[in-house]
């Protein structure tokens, strides 16, 4: 999708602007704050994303909302992103800016969804695995997906590797055509 290209380079450059580390995590928790603000009042977000708003009732919203609780990068931003019409890539630039983060500690998010819970040995098997292939802590984070019907998806960063019995059964579908 041509818009995660997008999302990731207003990743990178508010991640140059937050410079050391400490600022970069602050980001993070000032950028999640908008983020369940916008959750919490989807009117909010829609007038945000509207076009038949003026981006600067959208900007002073944002300044009456935030001056205060996030940090004066991050507000600026956010009016960046009002300006340039991108304020819908929010969320796949806190996810990407996230990675950033992650990265620059030698950390990586690993989702895993299978058909049922995956018990605790398999876990930190699974994650003690990926963590000697990445060469990085893995912070693993696990989900259910009924619909796999055995097996699991593995997802790191941008790469989606499908190890289900869905996406088995799906592969030989599409080799039978």
């Amino acid at each position: 999708m041509a818009s995660e290209g997008v999302e990731k380079r207003y990743a990178q450059a508010l991640f140059q602007v937050a410079g050391d580390k400490k600022p970069a995590w602050q980001f993070v928790t000032d950028l999640n704050g908008v983020e369940k603000t916008l959750t919490a009042y989807p009117e909010l977000e829609e007038a945000l994303l509207s076009p038949q708003v003026d981006k600067g009732v959208k900007n002073s919203i944002l300044k009456r909302l935030f001056a205060e609780r996030v940090s004066p990068p991050v507000l600026n931003f956010l009016f960046i992103l009002i300006d340039k019409d991108r304020f819908a890539g929010l969320p796949g630039m806190l996810k990407a800016y996230t990675a950033l983060c992650l990265e620059a500690k030698g950390e990586m998010e690993v989702l895993v969804e299978t058909a049922v819970p995956l018990p605790e040995e398999l876990k930190t098997a699974l994650t003690q695995a990926l963590s000697r292939q990445k060469g990085k802590e893995i912070k693993l984070t696990t989900g259910v997906a009924p619909e796999l019907l055995g097996g699991m998806v593995i997802t790191m960063g941008d790469r989606l590797l499908d190890l289900s019995l869905k996406g088995r059964l799906k592969a030989i579908q599409e080799n039978l055509k």
